[in-house]
This record gives C-alpha cells, sequence and structure tokens, in this order.
C-alpha cells in the first residue's frame, strides 16, 4: 500500500478514536460509517461495529486499560487500510473527515503510559510524530 495511504489511515484512525470519546462522535458517526461500509457489507453494519467499539473504548478509557485503548487504534486503523486498499477513492472522503473533525482533535487525547494520542499527533516516549493532511 502507498505510503501516503497508510500515513492517511493511521491519521484517519487517530481522528475517529479522538471521536469516539467525545461528544463530537454523534455529528461524526454516520459518515465516518459510511466510509468504513466499503469493508463491512452495509452502514447499519458498519455503525453497529463503530457503536460497540466505542463502548469498549469508554471502558478501556475509564479503567485506565492502556492496551485496550491501543488496540482500538490499530484496529481502526486497519480497517481504514482496508477500505483505502479496496477503493482508493474513499482517500479523498476520509481527508476531508480529518480535516472536519481535527477541531475535535485538541479536545479529545487517549493517554496511554508512554504513548499519547492527540488527534494526528502521536507522542513516543522522547519523539513527536505529526501528520497533516491537505494544510
Amino acid at each position: 500500500m502507498d505510503a501516503e495511504l497508510v500515513a492517511l489511515a493511521t491519521s484517519g484512525a487517530t481522528t475517529l478514536v479522538g471521536l469516539l470519546v467525545t461528544d463530537g462522535w454523534n455529528q461524526a458517526r454516520e459518515r465516518f460509517a459510511a466510509l468504513l461500509s466499503q469493508t463491512r457489507g452495509s452502514q447499519e453494519a458498519a455503525e453497529a461495529e463503530l457503536d460497540h467499539l466505542r463502548e469498549e473504548l469508554m471502558r478501556a478509557d475509564q479503567s485506565g486499560d492502556d492496551a485496550r485503548v491501543a488496540d482500538t487504534t490499530t484496529e481502526l486503523k486497519m480497517w481504514l487500510r482496508r477500505a483505502l486498499e479496496n477503493n482508493t477513492e474513499l482517500s479523498t472522503e476520509l481527508l476531508n473527515l480529518v480535516n472536519e473533525y481535527r477541531a475535535y482533535e485538541s479536545t479529545a487525547a487517549v493517554v496511554m503510559r508512554d504513548n499519547n494520542f492527540h488527534g494526528s499527533t502521536a507522542v513516543q516516549g522522547n519523539g513527536v510524530q505529526t501528520n497533516r493532511f491537505g494544510v
């Protein structure tokens, strides 16, 4: 897979995880589900799976289960990568969603022991990686 699409999938997953734990999720749910339905067969199936992931992420965040938060981010990244691999034209829609919901990145941070994810910025140990698209 093209490195730019991998980076876009990563940024999309991080944005989506940030949205899942905020009130912004209600606004974004249908649009992300429409995008992800490319690999789940239907909008309803994608919405149900995203709702399930949101519930798990909220429980993990409350209990301090950092591993589950990381697993959810990885799972969403792979889901987005599969969607982009199946239809590269979805990259425009994902980029639009990431840019549109970037405002929620500053209000939603999922914190793990040595890794902090703030929207599309990942702070890992001593380094910082920022992925910006369409800027």
